[in-house]
């Protein structure tokens, strides 16, 4: 082991009263350290950032037009349509 990693280390630069906040959440003893929580705000945002991923991709389904339903052979057109597509080319219809 012995050898520092550098990915690990990062310095950011606060503003006072920022720093005071980020002091004080740490002394309230909800974290360990600043980068626990630092750590666990860009955990939440990548929460979010994910959830309005999702988001959009549920709007832009429903505004894709009405749902037809599936046939006796959907699956297997479906199947077909891949493997003519080959690895590695777009599969999008």
């Amino acid at each position: 082991m012995g050898q520092k990693d550098e990915a690990n280390d990062m310095q950011i630069s606060l503003p006072e009263a920022m720093r005071e906040f980020l002091e004080a959440r740490v002394a309230s003893g909800g974290y360990r350290s600043a980068s626990e929580y630092l750590a666990e705000l860009i955990r939440r945002d990548q929460d979010a950032a994910r959830r309005e991923g999702l988001e959009n991709s549920l709007l832009a389904g429903l505004d894709s037009g009405p749902a037809e339903p599936f046939d006796e052979g959907f699956f297997e057109r479906q199947r077909e349509r891949i493997r003519r597509a080959g690895p590695g080319e777009s599969q999008a219809s």
